[in-house]
């Protein structure tokens, strides 16, 4: 029988924090108005801070938590537990959806054409973890997981198409596939580095150079905005400025993901008695980061900018759009974790 790994509960608040910063990132950009979401929420700071790190510090937790289930697992049954985690609920979760809009009224597209849509397109960080953790299973099976095979893989990221969102998805390899190796033990260069310096003294530096490359984010370094794939133009400039963009966007988001990292640590270990119950609210929040990240992303698409069509940009009002988004998504996770077939459905049986 596999070894049950108790939770750590720094990187539930992690998580925790991440989908916070997701909640509030999604409300300024569905709550703030009908002119707003036409395209101004790029240009926020606080959309643009949130962004830089917030996908990518998901997926160096889901690397690093995978490291672990490898080596707790066998190959067939992790490759079963892919299926029913992630497909499983994002197949639930866009029939249901479908059926609720075609009652409603709000779909009137064919029913199949209705759910594969959403299928595809609406939860797509399941996707990425589907697809990465399928990579690094098949790698580790079969080519004994050599660095050099991950390095190659990375670098056809850069050539291969970006159709059915595969940009979003080989945007996110290179923050899953560090993580697993680094939790795997593959990486001793940068476990030596971790452990030769302090926490206080890393984050200072990682500070710094988060500050200097937030200063550079602008509207294309969104990766919704300008793609992942470097191929397929004529200009030699082009192609080079893409290349270059896609590096830089990955490095803002390890140095941001290891600031947000670091901070937590450091507020965690000198303030977990004092602070309990808060760190208590976020562990909660971060075990239930998965349903609030699908629900609130519903409830962003398809409710929120109905009824705040005629607001403008006021982060006190974001703030409490953020905490209703939260309790609500909490509640129906509640709800369903009490169900057993709907536990499984939605949720993989998380």
């Amino acid at each position: 029988m596999a070894e049950v790994r108790k939770r750590d509960a720094y990187l539930d608040i992690v998580k925790g924090v991440a989908i916070i910063a997701v909640a509030f990132g999604h409300c300024i950009q569905f709550g703030s108005g009908a002119e707003f979401l036409k395209g101004d929420f790029f240009y926020n700071d606080v959309f643009r801070f949130i962004y830089s790190w917030h996908m990518p510090l998901f997926m160096l937790v889901s690397g690093y938590l995978f490291s672990f289930s490898v080596n707790r697992h066998d190959w067939s049954s992790l490759l079963k537990s892919r299926f029913k985690q992630l497909l499983l609920p994002m197949l639930s979760w866009s029939l249901l959806i479908a059926i609720v809009l075609r009652t409603l009224g709000g779909d009137i597209s064919p029913f199949l054409n209705s759910v594969g849509k959403h299928f595809l397109n609406d939860i797509w960080f399941l996707w990425a973890i589907f697809y990465n953790s399928i990579v690094v299973l098949l790698v580790r099976r079969y080519l004994a997981d050599r660095l050099g095979v991950y390095l190659v893989l990375f670098i056809l990221t850069f050539v291969t198409p970006d159709i059915l969102n595969a940009g979003l998805y080989k945007f996110m390899y290179p923050f899953f596939v560090t993580a697993y190796l680094y939790g795997a033990g593959k990486l001793p260069w940068l476990s030596e580095i971790i452990s030769r310096f302090s926490q206080q003294r890393m984050l200072m530096v990682v500070i710094v150079i988060y500050g200097f490359l937030f200063s550079m984010y602008g509207y294309y370094a969104y990766i919704y905005t300008s793609g992942y794939v470097i191929g397929g133009f004529r200009s030699h400039t082009i192609m080079s400025w893409k290349f270059w963009n896609d590096m830089y966007r990955m490095l803002i988001g390890f140095t941001g993901s290891a600031m947000i990292m670091l901070l937590l640590r450091l507020a965690y270990d000198s303030s977990r008695t004092k602070l309990g119950m808060v760190w208590k609210m976020l562990q909660k929040i971060g075990i239930a980061s998965l349903a609030i990240y699908i629900i609130s992303g519903y409830m962003n698409g398809l409710v929120l900018p109905k009824i705040c069509g005629s607001f403008e940009l006021d982060y006190a009002v974001t703030l409490l759009e953020s905490v209703v988004v939260i309790i609500i998504c909490y509640g129906v996770f509640w709800l369903i974790r009490k169900q057993d077939y709907a536990n499984r459905f939605l949720l993989g049986g998380r």
